[in-house]
């Protein structure tokens, strides 16, 4: 562009001398006619071999001839200059082209060369991170070397194995579920495989005549609460979306997906319209008033309900994330019932999203049992299910986004009531970024040996007194998760199958009841501890104070376990240690499943 504009210049100064050199001609001239009208032609240096009377011709012809002569020459050096410049500026024309070329390939070069150099860095940064996991390996393996020798110093002389595979996982499956049907409220079905359970709550309602029956007991009592239901429903889902292999082999994949609608049906009922949720059932000190049938209840049992007014975002966004974990375990079995559960979801979600708060301070009768104190990491959960479930960019966006919002530092534990450290592993799983995995190595750091957490001198990671088990269990099933997304994959998978292994009978006490060795046989649970009709149940020897074990085996329940020192007793009233419930056996049943699927594909 510069060349062009230098040559412009230079015709435009061309052209301006010709003209101006054509005007200083024409004044030349008219002159010299002036001139010769007021001088004789003696006067006249131009004139004086013409006569006199041709001056006044004469003078002007010459004088024109004279001048055209130069001007003619100048024309043609000016014409010759001018062809030379439009050359010159064909010429510039094409080194433009030339230039601008070169700078486009000189761009593409460039280009090329950043493609190249970020190329290089990414795999840089896979090397190294493939070099650390390599180098974990390591430590992994020789971790694990230490402790099969430990292990064979311990119990090599009494027969014991080594793998843990003493236990059957697919009876535990099969004998967790059957806890779980034994919590069924409600009409039961024709395949009830609980013989002295029945139909019970079946006029439970909402304020406006809401049929409201159905759901699960929470405990060993008969309350239907929201939020823990809901935790267990999720973690449930997960473990048979990540394990069903396990499930399969076991032949309890139908009864899985049975125990799952069984939540989810009830959610549906509790979802009266697109801003409400029922999400608590009964009056907590009437019912903790009673002991007897769930079958034989007859007190007042009002329904509580968040909505826009009173927002509960913690327990509907819970909601939203075990009905959008059930779609995924729904969907190549009955793809309708799917597809009705992710709308469900969906719905949940927006509501917990646009109305916020904290659900036990709207239902103040919720929090005298499951008192909450957050929501954002139900709200982030909830986000991280519905992606999993759609692939819906918007909903990892926002998970991504809110987790910023959360706690950087380790979560307490794996709980009903935080959820923070499912949310990262699953935020790894989506994205692979190294920063979720580090979260989730750190928060695990935590519960293994070297850790900030003690353990019971016999290996059991403790956690807090009441319902020790349900955070060795719930962690356990994290750990397995964790392993098979490729984090720390031996050590992992070996602490799980440690824990869980304490809980099975290890130490020589299981705290299964109806399972291994010594296992429980008072829990604190109403329905099993009460005999058959007409025999009356109550507060008396026919129920709750009766020394004997309960009428009724109640198969798979895991107890909330010992105290730090690894003791317990095996008493109907401490419900500290030895009640059950429905998010206790949510974590350690996925668990169990976790263990049968590694046993399967080892």
């Amino acid at each position: 562009m510069k060349v062009l504009a230098l040559y412009a210049f230079l015709f435009l100064t061309v052209h301006m001398r010709r003209v101006q050199c054509s005007f200083i001609a024409n004044i030349a001239h008219d002159n010299c006619q002036l001139m010769c009208q007021n001088v004789s032609s003696k006067e006249c240096p131009y004139l004086l071999k013409v006569p006199r009377a041709e001056t006044m011709d004469a003078c002007p012809l010459l004088l024109e001839l004279s001048h055209r002569s130069d001007v003619d020459q100048l024309e043609v050096q000016i014409d010759r200059f001018e062809k030379k410049i439009q050359s010159n500026i064909q010429v510039g024309l094409e080194r433009e082209e030339w230039v601008e070329t070169l700078l486009e390939k000189h761009e593409e070069f460039e280009a090329h060369m950043r493609g190249v150099q970020d190329s290089a860095h990414k795999t840089a940064v896979r090397l190294q991170r493939r070099n650390e996991e390599l180098e974990e390996q390591k430590i992994d393996f020789m971790s694990e070397i230490g402790r099969l020798r430990e292990k064979v110093e311990k119990f090599g002389r009494q027969g014991c194995t080594l793998d843990g595979d003493e236990y059957d996982y697919s009876e535990l499956l099969h004998k967790s579920l059957l806890f779980y049907e034994a919590q069924r409220s409600g009409a039961l079905p024709s395949n009830n495989r609980i013989a002295w359970r029945g139909d019970s709550a079946l006029y439970d309602s909402g304020v406006k005549g809401e049929d409201l029956s159905g759901g699960y007991y929470d405990a060993g009592d008969f309350l239907k609460l929201g939020l823990p239901a809901a935790y267990a429903s999720t973690v449930l889902a997960w473990g048979f979306i990540e394990f069903r292999d396990a499930y399969e082999v076991a032949g309890e994949a139908n009864y899985m997906l049975d125990c799952l609608r069984w939540f989810t049906d009830y959610f549906i009922k509790c979802h009266t319209s697109d801003n409400e949720l029922y999400v608590h059932v009964g009056l907590v000190d009437a019912d903790h008033s009673y002991w007897g049938r769930p079958e034989d209840m007859t007190m007042a049992r009002p329904a509580f309900m968040v909505n826009e007014t009173h927002p509960g975002s913690d327990c509907v966004g819970e909601t939203a994330a075990a009905m959008a974990a059930a779609s995924i375990a729904f969907k190549e079995h009955d793809n309708d019932y799917a597809e009705l559960l992710l709308d469900e979801a969906r719905s949940l979600f927006h509501f917990a999203d646009t109305y916020r708060g904290i659900y036990s301070d709207s239902v103040p009768e919720a929090g005298k049992v499951y008192k909450s104190n957050g929501y954002k990491d139900e709200l982030t959960w909830a986000a991280c299910w519905l992606y999993y479930a759609t692939e819906n960019d918007e909903y990892l966006e926002y998970a991504l986004r809110m987790n910023s919002e959360l706690s950087r530092g380790r979560p307490y534990s794996f709980a009903w009531n935080n959820v923070l450290a499912g949310v990262r592993l699953l935020l790894y799983r989506f994205t692979g970024e190294k920063v979720f995995s580090q979260q989730t190595k750190s928060f695990m750091n935590n519960w293994l040996p070297g850790g900030s957490i003690p353990y019971t001198p016999e290996g059991l990671v403790f956690r807090h007194e009441w319902g020790s088990l349900r955070y060795s269990s719930s962690t356990a099933f994290i750990a397995l998760v964790a392993s098979a997304y490729g984090i720390r994959t031996i050590p992992y998978q070996s602490w799980a199958k440690e824990q869980i292994g304490y809980i099975l009978g290890d130490t020589g006490k299981s705290y299964v009841v109806g399972y291994g060795d010594d296992p429980p046989q008072r829990p604190h649970h109403r329905a099993s501890s009460c005999p058959l009709p007409p025999q009356k149940c109550g507060w008396g020897i026919h129920g709750y104070a009766s020394p004997d074990p309960n009428p009724h085996v109640l198969y798979g329940a895991m107890v909330g376990g010992p105290d730090k020192l690894d003791q317990f007793a095996d008493s109907r009233s401490d419900y500290m240690h030895n009640e059950v419930a429905l998010d206790f056996n949510a974590g350690f049943q996925s668990a169990i499943a976790g263990l049968k699927h590694f046993q399967l594909n080892t």
